[in-house]
């Protein structure tokens, strides 16, 4: 016999192939949601990117944490955390305003979003152009 036609016969046949590809799990993907780490090590995912100013007031009512990147770079020039005192000031002033583009800042752009963490700590992230109780400007 030659070595092609033994070769062939040491192969499963084509629809075995086939079926044992239909019965494998799918592979597994990369988790590409975003994610921050604050200072305490906890580990934040983006739950809602495109948060209005009313929810987050309402999120940090309930004990959300907020933090502040200034410039919208999600955290690579750093983020600024606030503490308990500092929500608090942010609930008494009212929703976030985002600041309206301008001459001296012509692409101004400010954002809202919501985080979590696994064991549901919230975060609200204010990103750019916002101001918020004297505290983000």
């Amino acid at each position: 016999m030659s070595d092609h036609r033994r070769q062939a016969r040491s192969r499963p046949p084509f629809a075995a192939v086939v079926d044992g590809l239909r019965r494998r799990p799918p592979a597994p993907e990369r988790d590409r949601r975003a994610r921050l780490r604050a200072p305490d090590g906890r580990v934040f995912v983006e739950i809602d990117p495109d948060l209005i100013p009313d929810a987050a007031v309402d999120l940090v009512a309930g004990g959300a944490s907020v933090a502040w990147d200034s410039c919208g770079c999600r955290g690579y020039c750093g983020i600024e955390w606030f503490d308990a005192d500092d929500t608090a000031v942010l609930v008494r002033s009212g929703p976030p305003v985002f600041v309206p583009a301008s001459r001296k800042v012509p692409h101004a752009a400010g954002r809202l979003s919501a985080w979590h963490t696994d064991d549901g700590q919230v975060l609200v992230l204010a990103s750019g152009e916002v101001r918020w109780g004297g505290l983000l400007s």
